[in-house]
């Protein structure tokens, strides 16, 4: 997910809902150390920033539109 430039929030949000769908808590946190480790090592990202900001844009009005806002 850091490699698509989620974004923290949207990482979180993700892993929740993953792990909740796949009953798995080991899951929801290694999702979640995964995006902390890439960020710290600073791996390079596969989407230009510009493609990130789309990806995330597009990924919270999904969020919203799920919450009915």
């Amino acid at each position: 997910l850091y490699k698509l430039r989620y974004g923290f929030p949207l990482t979180l949000l993700t892993a929740l809902k993953s792990g909740f769908n796949k009953r798995s808590i080991r899951y929801c946190l290694n999702t979640i150390s995964g995006y902390l480790k890439a960020k710290k090592e600073k791996t390079e990202p596969f989407v230009s920033l510009s493609e990130g900001q789309f990806i995330r844009q597009l990924r919270w009005r999904g969020v919203r539109k799920s919450l009915g806002l």
